[in-house]
């Protein structure tokens, strides 16, 4: 593959990190802008305090009063703008055809720099949540998915539900809300990311020009509890009313900033990332036990999961199980050369298809940026793809899974009898 320019970073006076990438011929412009503020941060009372931060963030600002003229400065050009709350961050982020970046960069740092949070709109928004709220919780495979992490983060805030309970948006105030935005949002614990067709040294300087009465506050992030090794593998059950069974299985993963990172994110595609990965081979096309299945790596901080997940017939809960822990162990002595080859290829595939995607390289620059504190090299990032075997490969699987906690929420009609069977298939 080509040599890739990496991204730009330049850290004004007041701490705030801009990173640039500038992609010439582009016709849009993507920014986004990553705050440390998610569920990891909260406390039992405040839990949810995050996410209701994020949707009052488009409820008005100083220069764009009112829900309307805010996103409507957007979208009436054509782009789009939105936001999302995860266990670490908060993101806010705005695509716009490439001769608009300006009034993208300037609405989203209204938005982390001036929000109004007036009162009445928190209690019209907090009405909005509890319904969001309802809408996740109805569905079936909810409480199972949560399941798994209250498993692996049991009485820890990374086990809990990111929009918070019933009880605890009931419970948020103002002064609650405004308290915890002085906290996380001030320019030093957040990066901007723009990438697309845009003229750099204009764009700096415009926003260092808006920023530059945004003075670093003298306020300290809580500390976050302590998240425990896990000594032995967990299993709950949940008894509905479906006609299908979620499963949901987890194993410990890695740190993003671990070396060894990268190399999980290959094994994870072998696994189960597209239709040509084991579990999805074995479980779909050879058994025929579930329509679709997938795993996942989820990389933290400090810590981090791989997850499995897929829905079957109740009636085949336990065979489910069984080829979906026989596909995870294999992983720790039969790999071949050419699946290896095959990842390397897909990932490479896949970040060169991302290149010509503003907002989606957007993104992927400012959370590794976030999570890691240092910038994204694609450059370096391929070498190490290339650099590793399938000896590494196997030597990593069997520390992931060999002898290591297994944990297993599960949910469907009378799925609490199969709980010995299930405990005995994760011991």
């Amino acid at each position: 593959m080509k040599h890739w320019n990496n991204p730009t970073l330049t850290t004004l006076d007041n701490g705030l990190r801009v990173i640039t990438h500038n992609i010439p011929g582009a016709t849009s412009v993507s920014a986004n802008i990553c705050v440390q503020a998610g569920s990891k941060y909260e406390t039992c009372s405040n839990s949810g305090v995050s996410h209701f931060l994020e949707h009052m963030l488009f409820k008005g600002t100083k220069s764009w009063p009112t829900p309307e003229s805010l996103s409507g400065a957007i979208e009436n050009i054509g782009g789009e703008i939105n936001a999302l709350t995860s266990k670490e961050y908060t993101m806010y982020w705005a695509k716009v055809p490439y001769t608009q970046w300006k009034i993208a960069t300037n609405i989203l740092l209204d938005m982390c720099m001036n929000p109004l949070m007036e009162s009445a709109e928190i209690d019209r928004e907090r009405n909005v949540i509890h319904e969001e709220l309802r809408m996740y919780t109805d569905h079936p495979s909810y409480q199972s998915e949560l399941g798994i992490d209250e498993l692996m983060f049991p009485e820890h805030p990374m086990g809990r539900e990111i929009v918070g309970s019933h009880e605890s948006l009931e419970g948020l105030k103002q002064s609650e809300i405004q308290a915890y935005f002085y906290e996380h949002y001030n320019p030093s614990n957040l990066i901007i990311t723009i990438t697309g067709n845009f003229p750099e040294e204009e764009l700096i300087q415009s926003i260092s020009g808006t920023t530059n009465s945004w003075s670093r506050s003298n306020s300290h992030i809580n500390s976050v509890e302590h998240i425990p090794n896990h000594i032995a593998g967990r299993l709950v059950t949940y008894d509905q009313i479906s006609d299908h069974t979620y499963i949901n299985l987890g194993i410990q993963g890695l740190e993003f900033s671990h070396s060894l990172s990268p190399l999980l994110n290959l094994t994870n595609i072998i696994l189960g990332e597209g239709m040509s990965s084991r579990l999805f081979i074995k479980i779909r096309e050879e058994l025929g036990l579930a329509y679709d299945i997938s795993s996942s790596v989820n990389a933290y901080h400090e810590t981090g999961t791989w997850l499995i997940n897929c829905s079957v017939k109740n009636s085949n809960c336990m065979p489910a199980v069984e080829a979906i822990l026989e596909e995870l162990y294999s992983l720790t002595n039969s790999v071949t050369t050419q699946e290896l080859l095959n990842v390397r290829q897909y990932a490479k595939g896949k970040l060169l298809m991302a290149m010509e995607d503003t907002e989606k390289l957007s993104v992927m620059i400012g959370v590794h940026t976030l999570l890691s504190g240092s910038l994204l090299d694609f450059n370096k990032t391929i070498e190490q793809w290339d650099s590793f075997t399938v000896e590494n490969l196997h030597e990593m699987s069997r520390t992931l899974i060999t002898n290591t906690p297994k944990f297993l929420s599960i949910g469907g009609a009378k799925v609490s009898n199969h709980q010995l069977a299930l405990e005995k298939l994760l011991a």
